[in-house]
């Protein structure tokens, strides 16, 4: 039986890396996509079974297209594409916020989405028995807003009715369309945000992530298990909905738990 590839874009580090560890322990050949050579093959060390990587900066198509290239170069064809890489803001009101930060977020968040999916779409359907596209969302993705959010979110609400677009556009094909919300993640970003953040931004994020959050591999392990029982197009796999945030602040207020303590934050 051939063996399957899934490409994930961002893949060197937080979900995406650990989205590259549950595929492969689940025997798919797995091809990663981020910015520096030196991370990939880190990267791919730790995941193991034959893992391959590419430099890849998504907000460039060219290196997209070289990233789907490289796949079926070294697996033959791509089964599963994840646009997956992302990056936050400074947490800053618009008004403060640097262009050059709002140009990266859009640029990465929205543009690698596009850009990827186009790919993706235009690989798969000139492959036999076409495949998956799966787009990452978030926080915003459902109208909710937050102070210091506003360009992230919008970016995330943008995905969502892009990925909605364009699964219409392939209802007809083998080309299915999805788009994931991992829901709140203590992801290396969270992290480093939480560092530079005041005692009192940090105070009430801490305690949102405690109640509401979950570690990577947990998130991972659940977003694999759902993709790989997903046959349908236009379908959302949502980590965090509403009924779910309940069941959690129930259980917040008997077992507390710390997220962050290993981290040292």
């Amino acid at each position: 039986m051939r063996s399957q590839c899934v490409v994930i874009t961002g893949g060197a580090s937080g979900i995406g890396l650990g989205l590259a560890k549950e595929f492969a322990a689940a025997g798919w050949q797995v091809m990663i996509g981020d910015l520096q050579q030196a991370a990939i093959d880190q990267a791919c060390a730790e995941i193991g079974s034959g893992a391959s990587g590419s430099v890849c900066n998504v907000t460039d198509r060219d290196q997209l297209q070289g990233l789907w290239d490289a796949a079926v170069a070294r697996f033959g064809r791509v089964d599963i594409w994840m646009n997956n890489a992302g990056v936050g803001s400074d947490q800053s009101l618009i008004r403060d916020t640097d262009p050059t930060i709002l140009t990266r977020v859009v640029d990465v968040n929205v543009k690698g989405v596009v850009y990827g999916s186009q790919v993706a779409m235009q690989g798969m359907s000139a492959q036999q028995g076409g495949g998956y596209i799966y787009n990452t969302t978030g926080f915003g993705s459902n109208g909710f807003w937050r102070a210091g959010m506003t360009i992230y979110g919008t970016t995330k609400y943008g995905v969502t009715y892009f990925s909605k677009g364009i699964a219409r556009e392939m209802a007809d094909t083998d080309v299915k369309v999805g788009w994931i919300n991992p829901g709140m993640v203590v992801t290396p970003l969270v992290i480093e945000e939480a560092k530079i953040m005041t005692p009192e931004q940090w105070a009430a994020g801490r305690r949102v992530f405690n109640m509401w959050g979950e570690t990577v591999e947990t998130t991972t392990q659940q977003l694999v298990q759902r993709i790989l029982g997903n046959q349908k197009n236009g379908v959302n796999i949502h980590l965090l909905p509403g009924w779910k945030m309940l069941l959690k602040s129930l259980r917040y207020l008997f077992t507390r738990r710390d997220l962050f303590a290993e981290h040292g934050v």
